[in-house]
């Protein structure tokens, strides 16, 4: 029903419809079957079945792509069409063959290749703290390494390798539910999440952390190993709405940029083992990663706020070009109050509220003190200006504390890249317009039938 009111160059909606239908009729929600299931869905089925199970549940490890094949063959026939499947292998054996030599992908396969033991750490019960050369710990993440080193041929390959392997093994040796790889952001001074894996994954890597803020905040900062806090003092909206919720967390630094946070819902959370082999596997993680894109040279270059917000154009300038360069266009909106007199007009606090709505949540929003606010929109094009427009144009028709008349404007900048993307902030403000809340209706008839009201 939602999509059915998207405009699609091509018919979408049967495939999202359809695409748990079975070729053998006993699929929902129509039970059509055979040629009557859409070619669309057909498909979308039998590549579905194929990431989800290549992919880490909360519930299971990911299988190999092997196995996954395995059981979408065994499903042929009933479940799913076999020219489709037929076509899936096809593609899946051509992406192997181009696949560089000794460039391992399968984590799950990597994963077989490590003795893990019976005994994690996971699963055993308590016991007093040991050292830096346990046996337990040090052995399974020994082998990992090696293993890795012999698989991947590049430091990238490794890398992407790497990263979710230790995460699957940490997950093993140690109670954590959901394992995040932070990095230090030197330009928003705040720890971005680079890699979640597990429990809350989709909810999670969207946190953004301010340094010295929260528990992965203040390892940051203060590069020393926090055990059994509070998760929700990083993230406290995303882990209310988790279940099970977390309830410890264990944060360790990530060399001098970044910091490796583990959280868990399992009563107890974490010991002194898991400290230990967290921390071991943290001088792993940090051999395998390179410093993010904006991230400074130390995180003691990076702590604490700005002293003051931007005072003056320039400096607000300054602030949004402080960047690296990133490929790609960046839309830039602007938006002011009309009124000579900033008293009467808007303020800036009523404009960002006015914003923030209307943007995705990747886009960035600044304030300045000359009631102004910019909107940096990575990835628009000029066609999305009549969009963005048009939801601020609902949004201040909607508001009740935005006065007097505003004033925006949008462009394009070619990058986002110092002198291209301040070009194209002040041709934002030289193309700013009037806008106007228009005049409501001068009466609003509600009609009532049943249990339904609408206006």
């Amino acid at each position: 029903e939602i999509l059915t009111a998207v405009d699609f160059p091509y018919p979408v909606v049967p495939i999202v419809r359809h695409h748990h239908e079975n070729w053998d009729g006993t699929g929902y929600p129509d039970g059509v079957k055979g040629e009557a299931i859409p070619i669309g869905a057909r498909i979308i089925s039998v590549v579905d079945c194929f990431d989800a199970l290549t992919s880490d549940r909360p519930y299971r490890r990911a299988l190999s792509d092997e196995a996954a094949l395995e059981i979408i063959r065994e499903r042929t026939g009933s479940m799913y069409a076999q020219p489709v499947v037929d076509a899936l292998i096809a593609c899946y054996l051509d992406v192997r063959a181009k696949t560089p030599p000794h460039e391992f992908h399968d984590v799950s396969a990597l994963m077989a290749r490590v003795n893990q033991r019976p005994v994690a750490l996971g699963s055993a019960g308590p016991a007093a703290a040991v050292g830096q050369d346990d046996p337990t710990n040090a052995a399974a993440l020994d082998e990992l390494w090696s293993a890795l080193q012999s698989s991947a041929a590049t430091a990238e390959g490794r890398a992407r390798l790497g990263v979710p392997a230790i995460a699957a093994l940490l997950r093993t040796l140690t109670p954590a539910c959901t394992v995040c790889v932070g990095r230090v952001n030197g330009t928003t001074q705040s720890i971005e999440w680079t890699h979640v894996f597990g429990h809350g994954e989709q909810l999670l890597r969207h946190v953004r952390i301010p340094l010295g803020d929260g528990i992965t905040g203040w390892v940051a900062a203060n590069r020393t190993t926090i055990i059994n806090s509070d998760p929700a003092l990083d993230a406290p909206e995303q882990t209310q709405v988790l279940s099970p919720r977390p309830t410890a967390a264990l944060a360790v630094p990530l060399g001098a940029q970044g910091v490796l946070t583990l959280y868990t819902d399992r009563p107890g959370g974490f010991d002194e083992r898991h400290r230990v082999v967290v921390e071991r596997a943290a001088l792993r993680l940090n051999g395998l990663l390179t410093p993010a894109a904006g991230a400074t040279s130390s995180v003691a270059a990076a702590t604490g706020p700005s002293e003051r917000p931007p005072n003056t154009h320039d400096d607000l300038l300054a602030l949004l070009t402080a960047s690296g360069p990133t490929e790609g266009s960046c839309g830039v909106l602007s938006i002011a109050s009309a009124e000579a007199d900033a008293s009467h007009g808007a303020s800036v606090i009523e404009l960002a509220a006015l914003v923030l709505p209307t943007v995705r949540l990747s886009d960035g929003v600044i304030a300045s003190a000359h009631d102004e606010v910019i909107a940096v929109l990575p990835g628009c094009e000029p066609e999305a200006e009549s969009l963005i427009v048009a939801r601020l144009q609902e949004a201040l028709d909607a508001s009740r504390d935005v006065a007097g008349e505003l004033t925006v404007g949008f462009a394009v900048a070619s990058r986002r890249d110092g002198p291209e993307f301040a070009a194209g902030v002040q041709l934002a403000r030289a193309r700013r317009r009037p806008m106007r809340r228009r005049t409501a209706p001068e009466h609003l008839e509600v009609l009532v039938g049943g249990d339904r009201r609408r206006a």
